[in-house]
């Protein structure tokens, strides 16, 4: 008994370190990983067009719930690199632009 009580207060007093957006965000990284998986086996072209947009704001917002995960950085700079460079460079080059410097910024 004393045991359990010992690790609920630890766990009670470890949980103020973590936000509950960062928990989540955390909980979530092997859904992200599965989805990347499934983008890069997409072969239709219209349906990966259409769904990046939505999932590169997923992956930004988890990256303000938890800023500090490499992982979910990295899956931002490839996407809106892979992104810009399949869907947007040969026909809006000035949007490009833009869209590589936040991919930039996400892999700094």
């Amino acid at each position: 008994m004393l045991i359990r009580l010992g690790a609920i207060m630890s766990l009670v007093l470890l949980l103020p370190a973590c936000s509950t957006g960062q928990l989540v965000a955390r909980g979530a990284a092997p859904l992200i990983d599965n989805g990347v998986t499934a983008m890069n086996r997409e072969t239709d072209l219209g349906l990966a067009q259409a769904s990046m947009p939505a999932n590169l704001k997923m992956l930004e917002a988890l990256l303000i719930a938890d800023p500090d995960n490499m992982a979910y950085q990295l899956q931002a700079a490839m996407g809106f690199y892979g992104y810009t460079l399949a869907f947007v460079e040969s026909a809006n080059p000035e949007r490009a632009a833009g869209l590589y410097r936040r991919a930039r910024a996400h892999a700094l």
